[in-house]
This record gives structure tokens, C-alpha cells and sequence, in this order.
């Protein structure tokens, strides 16, 4: 399995955006964070969130393939579980999140896109009160976002946001 320093050298390059870079940083820090609230293998979720989005540049104008491409550049790097969770992250693929990685991946990638339009505190306020509908009314074009948040919230209620 490929460590942290091989596999952040490899998205500063493949990625080439410091902005997507800073992304799958957060999104590999959830993931870590989830893994040790379910006692899961938090390295290894790290390391997947840190790459779901190493096929982003190549995949911008054909979304349903974005995390398809990455099962190719990621073979032997990443151990199976990984790799599904990568391919299923977006659901324009039209691949089913089976595995807790996998709808963690998905929480923890949305809930960056999310924090950096709506803000953690708000977020975090509408999970404490259970006002999903308000973020909804104040943020149109987010539902999709905000439902998926807020389904991984119920799924897990004592996780942190």
C-alpha cells in the first residue's frame, strides 16, 4: 500500500490545483476521523480519501467516469475496499456505496463541498437541531448536498461535524 508522503507527492502532481489538493486533505482527515469512531483501519482510510479525486483533471467532462479512471491508477496502491469506495464516490457513476468506507467517502467528500459554500457551523448547528429543511430554504442548489449530510448524520448520530 502506497504511504502518505508517496500518495500527497502524487496528488500535488496529478492534481495540479491547490485548491483540489487542500479537498482531499480534508476529505482524508474525515475519513481518518470516521474510521476511529467505527474502528476501522484509519490509515487506510485516510489514504483513500487523500486519492478519490486523483482522476478529477481527466474525468472533468465526462463525470460518470470520475473514479472509474482512478481504479486503473491506483492498482496496487490501494487495497480492493479502497479502490470501490473511489469508483462509487460519485454517484454519476451509477456504482452503489456497499461498504461503510464507501458511504463515509461519500459523507466526508460531500461535506467538504458543502462546508466550503454553507460553512461547518451552520452545518453543525442544523445537525444539533435537526433543521435540514432551513439549510435547504437558505441554500437552493445544495439539496442534494444537504440530504446526503444529513442521511450519514442519522446513519451515525454521534459522529462530529
Amino acid at each position: 500500500m502506497i504511504g502518505r508522503e508517496d500518495a500527497e507527492a502524487l496528488i500535488r502532481k496529478t492534481l495540479q490545483d491547490e485548491r483540489r489538493v487542500r479537498h482531499s486533505l480534508a476529505v482524508a482527515a474525515r475519513m481518518e476521523t470516521l474510521a476511529r469512531g467505527s474502528g476501522d483501519d484509519a490509515e487506510t482510510w485516510y489514504l483513500t480519501g487523500l486519492l478519490h479525486d486523483i482522476d478529477l483533471p481527466r474525468t472533468m467532462d465526462d463525470p460518470a467516469m470520475h473514479g472509474i479512471l482512478a481504479r486503473d491508477m491506483l492498482a496496487g496502491l490501494l487495497p480492493p475496499e479502497s479502490i470501490g469506495a473511489i469508483m462509487s464516490h460519485d454517484h454519476r457513476t451509477g456504482i452503489p456505496a456497499a461498504t461503510e468506507m464507501a458511504r463515509a467517502l461519500i459523507f466526508a467528500d460531500v461535506l467538504d463541498n458543502l462546508r466550503a459554500n454553507v460553512g461547518m457551523a451552520e452545518i453543525g448547528e442544523c445537525a444539533r437541531n435537526n433543521a435540514w429543511d432551513a439549510l435547504r430554504g437558505r441554500f437552493p442548489g445544495k439539496e442534494y448536498h444537504i440530504g446526503v449530510v444529513e442521511a450519514y448524520w442519522k446513519r451515525r448520530p454521534g459522529i462530529r461535524i
